[in-house]
């Protein structure tokens, strides 16, 4: 499994999804957590592995819920100290159970 990669990946789906709820007019805030999607797009017709896919997927979900979208980002004055999440390093992923997830996938 390359971990580093899946976590690239996640990534993309992490921002997209991010992207998507501020979009729809969700905002994030301390107190409040949207609920995940009803139904996660499929990953971009690039991404063509099953397990790749999967990751994208999960990173939708959670950057639907938790991510900040570029618009968010780029409209905070100082990220660091904002507590705006734009994506997730590898240890993040991680320790959020995703790669044991991804590792049943076939």
């Amino acid at each position: 499994m390359d971990k580093a990669k899946l976590t690239t990946v996640f990534n993309l789906g992490f921002r997209q999804g991010a992207s998507d709820r501020a979009a729809a007019g969700m905002v994030l805030s301390h107190t409040e957590t949207p609920a995940p999607p009803a139904k996660v797009p499929a990953a971009p017709a690039t991404i063509t592995d099953p397990v790749e896919q999967r990751a994208w997927q999960e990173g939708y979900s959670m950057g639907y819920t938790m991510g900040s979208s570029q618009t968010e980002l780029a409209a905070a004055e100082n990220q660091a100290n904002s507590g705006l999440v734009g994506e997730l390093e590898q240890e993040m992923v991680e320790m959020f159970g995703v790669f044991k997830r991804l590792a049943g996938v076939k």
